[in-house]
């Protein structure tokens, strides 16, 4: 079976603070890798990791899930 699945990031930057994000892998044994990151020093560090069952991403009239 192929895993059609792709990666996908949700980037944003606080008023004060640096730069984050979270992103979600899919993982050839079923379920997503939910890591994230912190912009510093010119680079992206992760700052946790996690396996998540399933995910959706909504958005202003649509909702998109990882299935």
């Amino acid at each position: 079976m192929t895993d059609s699945r792709d990666s996908f990031a949700i980037r944003w930057t606080p008023p004060h603070g640096r730069a984050q994000k979270v992103v979600f892998e899919p993982r050839s044994a079923g379920g997503w890798d939910r890591i994230t990151y912190e912009h510093r020093r010119g680079r992206w560090r992760i700052t946790g990791e996690e396996i998540v069952a399933d995910v959706g991403l909504e958005a202003a009239g649509s909702v998109t899930t990882g299935e």
